[in-house]
């Protein structure tokens, strides 16, 4: 009988991040060429990194969703999530009770309303999914 020990299981995780990491990189490349040059592969890796670790701070877990994160790293800015010039992101990102695909979708959605969401190569230009998106409403706030 085969036993898996803790070193098998750390193992297989470790395979499967740097597998989803090689994929979000190749990914990136292709829909952000001129970017991921200039970052060169180290900074390129470093860069996926943190996005999977703040995505994960968010509560943000699913592969599709850590891909979008890592996406609207090269579509709004590096550290959109703390920038102040994209302040209205936190307040979406904080809403934890709000699955993240929808979260994200209406970060996406307000990004490239107000402008700020450079689409790359292989990125659609307009957010998928349902025409209404969410929004935080602040009159909803004051009722929880």
């Amino acid at each position: 009988m085969f036993v898996l020990r803790h070193e098998h299981m750390e193992a297989f995780s470790r395979a499967a991040r740097e597998s989803f990491e090689d994929r979000l990189a190749a990914q990136m490349r292709a829909e952000y060429p001129q970017e991921c040059e200039l970052l060169g592969e180290a900074g390129l890796r470093a860069r996926i990194r943190t996005a999977v670790e703040r995505a994960q701070q968010y509560g943000i877990d699913v592969e599709v969703d850590v891909g979008e994160f890592v996406r609207f790293m090269f579509a709004i800015d590096p550290d959109f999530d703390s920038a102040r010039s994209t302040a209205w992101i936190r307040p979406v990102l904080a809403e934890s009770w709000v699955l993240a695909e929808t979260r994200l979708r209406q970060i996406r959605y307000t990004a490239i309303t107000k402008g700020v969401f450079r689409p790359g190569r292989a990125t659609p230009s307009t957010p998928s999914g349902p025409a209404a998106p969410y929004l935080v409403a602040d009159e909803n706030k004051a009722a929880r």
